[in-house]
């Protein structure tokens, strides 16, 4: 009878270590927000001037890249460029993903004409570590007579 209440002692206490490694290795896989920048308000994002759809994903591949299509809905000029900026959703708030260390881009203006269109590839791999699981956003900055800041949201399965 003792022996049966030491099997299952043990038992439990093989089970109680066991859920202590898994919930680790589950936390140490998230991000740490206490490491992050706060993202963009809602309201310095801009809406209706501007607007940007995903045109193509091809985030299962080791690539993860986006395809962007900005509609410029004015009969004003803008231009943006290609630096990145990514966000992602935790507990209902947004934080800057970091760029790696060491990434750079090219410091260029790319011209979205009045009412016209821009399609724009942008290869996350180069920028950003892995990306876990999660709901994202990417932004471009604007500018032309105003700044304009523009999201577009996505997931990552």
């Amino acid at each position: 009878m003792k022996r049966e209440e030491n099997i299952r002692q043990i038992s439990t206490i093989i089970l109680l270590v066991v859920a202590v490694i898994f919930s680790s290795c589950a936390k140490s896989a998230g991000w740490n927000t206490s490491k992050m920048e706060k993202g963009y308000a809602a309201a310095e994002i801009s809406s209706g001037i501007i607007t940007a759809s995903i045109a193509e994903t091809d985030l299962e591949a080791s690539s993860k890249s986006i395809t962007i299509l900005f509609e410029n809905r004015t009969d004003q000029e803008f231009m943006y460029g290609q630096d990145p900026h990514l966000e992602v959703l935790i507990d209902q708030e947004w934080y800057t993903v970091p760029i790696r260390d060491g990434s750079a881009w090219t410091d260029i203006g790319i011209i979205l004409s009045p009412n016209a269109s821009n399609l724009y590839k942008e290869v996350l791999s180069f920028y950003y570590d892995d990306l876990i699981a999660g709901h994202y956003r990417y932004i471009k900055f604007f500018s032309g007579g105003s700044r304009v800041n523009i999201s577009v949201e996505f997931d990552i399965g």
